[in-house]
């Protein structure tokens, strides 16, 4: 609290010690703008269509180039959006472009795979609904002025998220190993994991949006006590943003493990 007073914007903080389970937050049911970081429960809910037997990882699907949501095609993050209609992608390769990239065409595909946004959306709200993902919410900016929007969530949700695939994770190991590799290796240099030592691993999503003045990051800190953590920000200025995760979450780590 005390280090967030010098912070000009908004932030919400989500911490979860996976070996005791628990938790701690400030300002952590706030509404944020998701970004990217929704990208990690919708790509675990695509590898529990593999766990299920639904799906394998070398199984394919076309490109379709047309705009979301009739196709798969949205500007920004990754390269799908540049390949041409009907490009065949395996199941394997769309996850780990969504992830390590965030490409965005990758992650429509993947929803277009488990039936749509709205039916992505339910299965979120099953697992934390503080911020339903579809639903519409009226909230106050990080400069006040009153905003209404849909696919928010808050530090809460996003971390109970990342618990959800540790937990899945420590179940089926074989299942789910791919996705904690790709979320270790993301091309990403900022985040929770950029104050840590590189030898800590962090499984983690960050989340970025210009428009919203947004920078979140989620993720599983692989530490000799292991904890999730989720770190939302809404300000004016993107790397200031990020030095408030990189440092709260560098807390987090000294207090559950120095």
């Amino acid at each position: 609290n005390s280090y967030l007073r010098d912070f000009d914007g908004r932030a919400g903080v989500f911490v979860i010690d996976l070996t005791t389970r628990k938790s701690f937050g400030i300002n952590e049911n706030a509404p944020f703008v998701a970004a990217n970081s929704i990208k990690l429960p919708i790509i675990t809910f695509l590898y529990n269509e593999i766990a299920t037997g639904n799906l394998r990882l070398t199984d394919t699907m076309l490109y379709d180039s047309r705009p979301y949501p009739e196709g798969d095609m949205t500007e920004g993050a990754g390269f799908i959006i540049n390949e041409p209609d009907g490009t065949e992608f395996s199941i394997r390769r769309i996850a780990q472009l969504a992830i390590t990239i965030s490409d965005n065409c990758a992650a429509n595909m993947a929803i277009r795979k488990l039936g749509g946004i709205d039916k992505v959306a339910s299965g979120l709200d099953m697992i934390s609904s503080t911020i339903p993902y579809r639903g519409e919410v009226i909230y106050y900016n990080f400069e006040g002025i009153e905003t209404v929007g849909r696919h928010r969530s808050s530090a809460r949700d996003l971390a109970i998220y990342a618990r959800y695939l540790y937990d899945l994770w420590q179940n089926s190991p074989s299942i789910y190993q791919p996705l904690i590799d790709d979320l270790s290796e993301t091309i990403f240099a900022f985040g929770i994991n950029s104050k840590l030592s590189p030898d800590i691993q962090v499984a983690h999503k960050i989340g970025t949006n210009l428009d919203f003045g947004t920078e979140n990051d989620v993720g599983i800190v692989f530490a000799d006590v292991p904890f999730v953590i989720c770190v939302t920000t809404e300000n004016a200025d993107r790397d200031r943003g990020r030095e408030v995760i990189a440092d709260i979450s560098l807390m987090v780590y000294k207090f559950l493990n120095e």
